[in-house]
């Protein structure tokens, strides 16, 4: 959990562990995994919490029952908040010999006036060592007012150069001073706060921006929230009723409540499909693409981007079973071996000792197909996957089941993805990839190599990339060597690379493609070496110790096996997901929403949201199926010898006979490489 406001960005802790129904009937859950589009609460006191809301009483039991479904989190730290680096500061007169403090911040961010009053700072040295910090750190003090710039605290000390304890040059510069002064908690009035949620990796997950700002008293505003309208934009509202309850039902926000109003849609991965598009939201609450008060608007819409936007692509897996791979990088997928309570063992495994701690498990098979479970630490073939410092058995997300895997069973380890990675932890060691005949079509296609990113530090207002870099290599058939197409290349908070495009030269006559990447960069935890400059020291311990490779994806690539509209027959129609044979017919026939065969031939995908009876949803799962042209066709070849008798050249099949027949069928290929209009290959050749 960070803090991305104030003058220096403030992790204010890591959590461990959640409370709540949903996880672990109230017990601690060392895997507090929220989905996507699933409610949690972060608090800084469960028991406080629950005294407000929950059991009504000062205990940490959240979770002991179904109305406490929705978990909870605690911050794992008492002094957190806002902080701000300090400019100077200076003495206030209060008269018979008393004085405050004004101390004035550095930054570009101004405040409203007193917006801070009756809050309590902390002052805190982070440059001396913990024996040197003086007097002034980790006092805390109320604060009776601020200006733009600046906080007024109550010191009430009796000589004119107190300030001096709380700036960074010390008292008379002989005793240390404090650089930073923090806001603790959670200003009450609001308006300030920028909060990230990221994972393991330090990616992003969840994040709150600048909140409400309520400018009232303490003794007016209590028992209110404020909570947004639409969770995707920024709209805060003030709630003089909190909608903060245990079931999520009464956890959404009252504006989320209606039945009337679009869900948000979370997706993680490319598009598969350009009716996914109707998903993506607009600046309005509540509203996606083309939404109105008619389905007319959203199919028109939807229409006309499905005539400019395309989805195909062509995904090759790293750890696919049936490509080619040597090289240094290992995959990540294992087979279990052995089990005992709490772990799993991999023969086939030989790990560095905890190089695992943090990961995640994901079944790939078997009876806990889909559910992950966090690593808490590895031998050279063994994963913990139980918290020893919890009594209770850790479950997986999301079905939050127990670990009882069979042997035989396959799972991956590494960020949980749906699919293995493979990976490397040295520097300079290179990795190929050959994918055989996968590319039906060769062309000019875009090249994207996606992994992990697993080591990008992100703020409000600054980005540092410490992922390994790649270098990114494909063979060229034709030159029978490999061409670089990008050198030093680092994955982003997509967890993707844009390697370049790729010609007809890198796919071979069978659509062979070979692909070589040598990591670059790549520093283990614990492993560096200390005499070492101390910013190249810093760098790598933010870095992870790993390189990754999940997938390369060409795009856009022409999918061989569509349904071309304009030719296809009902039955063929009416086998595509989604298209009833009613539907069928009326692709078949053109027939528009009012009735009329108006719309054959088709120009555009689009175009079928136009024929009576397709809904958008409809269309989205099938709009990937389609084609307007056929690239590839069926070719039945008969052909016969005859005698002339009458020598008339014409054949009379009545009189005369027929000497020899030879019949043929192919499956040929139109359109490729720089003659498309004129070239045709034959795919395969048979006697029918």
């Amino acid at each position: 959990m960070t803090f991305n406001t104030g003058s220096v960005v403030n992790d204010i802790g890591i959590i461990d562990y959640g409370k709540g129904y949903s996880l672990n009937r109230g017990m601690p859950d060392p895997n507090p995994v929220i989905m996507p589009n699933g409610y949690f609460y972060l608090v800084n006191n469960i028991k406080l919490f629950n005294t407000e809301f929950g059991s009504k009483t000062p205990s940490d039991n959240w979770g002991n029952n179904a109305s406490q479904y929705v978990p909870v989190w605690e911050i794992p730290n008492s002094s957190w908040g806002v902080q701000y680096e300090i400019d100077r500061a200076q003495s206030i007169n209060q008269g018979g010999g008393i004085y405050d403090v004004r101390v004035f911040v550095k930054g570009a961010e101004t405040f409203r006036r007193d917006q801070f009053k009756g809050e309590v700072v902390e002052f805190l040295n982070t440059v001396e060592p913990e024996s040197r910090r003086g007097c002034a750190n980790g006092c805390r003090y109320v604060v009776t007012g601020n200006g733009s710039k600046s906080f007024d605290i109550d010191v009430n000390a009796t000589y004119s150069i107190a300030n001096e304890h709380y700036e960074p040059r010390g008292f008379r510069g002989e005793s240390p001073g404090v650089n930073r002064i923090m806001l603790l908690g959670m200003p009450a009035k609001g308006g300030i706060v920028s909060m990230t949620l990221k994972n393991e990796y330090k990616q992003v997950v969840a994040r709150t921006v600048t909140y409400a700002y309520l400018d009232r008293n303490p003794d007016e505003w209590y028992g209110q929230s404020t909570e947004k309208t639409d969770p995707t934009h920024y709209n805060w509202i003030v709630r003089r009723k909190p909608s903060i309850s245990g079931r999520p039902e009464l956890a959404a926000n009252y504006a989320v409540r209606g039945k009337s109003r679009r869900p948000v849609e979370i997706k993680d991965g490319p598009f598969v499909s350009v009716g996914e598009l109707q998903r993506v939201r607009i600046g309005r609450d509540f509203e996606n693409v083309g939404d109105g008060r008619s389905g007319v608007r959203q199919r028109e819409t939807l229409s006309g981007l499905a005539s400019v936007f395309g989805a195909a692509a062509l995904r090759l897996e790293a750890c696919d079973e049936r490509a080619e791979r040597t090289g240094n990088w290992q995959p990540a997928l294992y087979t279990v071996s052995g089990t005992r309570q709490g772990s799993i063992s991999a023969n086939s495994a030989a790990w560095e000792v905890n190089q695992w701690r943090g990961h995640t498990v994901r079944f790939m098979t078997g009876e806990l197909r889909g559910e992950t479970f966090p690593v808490f630490g590895n031998s050279r073939n063994t994963l913990q996957l139980n918290d020893p410092d919890v009594r209770t058995m850790v479950r997986s997300a999301p079905g939050r089941k127990a670990l009882t895997p069979a042997i035989g069973d396959v799972f991956s380890v590494g960020p949980g993805y749906a699919s293995a990675l493979c990976y490397i932890r040295r520097p300079g060691q290179p990795g190929e990839w050959t994918w055989k005949e996968r590319i039906a079509i060769p062309g000019n296609y875009h090249l994207y190599i996606f992994g992990l990113s697993d080591s990008i530090s992100t703020t409000e207002f600054l980005e540092e990339n410490d992922n390994a870099a790649l270098d990114i290599e494909v063979w060229n058939f034709e030159k029978k060597e490999y061409d670089m197409l990008a050198r030093n290349a680092k994955y982003g908070k997509d967890d993707g690379i844009y390697a370049g495009r790729i010609s007809p030269a890198h796919v071979s006559p069978k659509g062979d493609f070979k692909l070589w990447l040598t990591a670059h960069g790549v520093s283990e935890r614990g492993l560096v070496e200390q005499e070492q400059l101390q910013g190249v020291v810093a760098q790598r311990r933010r870095q992870s110790g790993f390189a990754w490779f999940n997938y390369a994806m060409l795009t856009p690539v022409p999918v061989p096996g569509r349904v071309n509209v304009n030719t296809a027959s009902p039955r063929l129609l009416a086998s595509l997901p989604g298209i009833t044979p009613a539907l069928a017919r009326d692709i078949y026939a053109g027939i528009d929403l009012g009735g009329k065969p108006s719309l054959k031939p088709y120009t555009s995908v689009g175009d079928l949201l136009n024929v009576r009876g397709m809904t958008p949803q409809i269309f989205e799962r099938a709009a990937n199926l389609f084609c307007l042209d056929s690239g590839a066709y069926t070719i039945d070849i008969q052909a016969q010898t005859v005698k002339d008798i009458n020598g008339d050249g014409l054949f009379d099949e009545k009189k005369e006979p027929v000497q020899g027949e030879r019949r043929k069928r192919l499956v040929v290929r139109t359109g490729i490489g720089s003659l498309a209009s004129r070239s045709v290959d034959i795919l395969e050749q048979y006697l029918p």
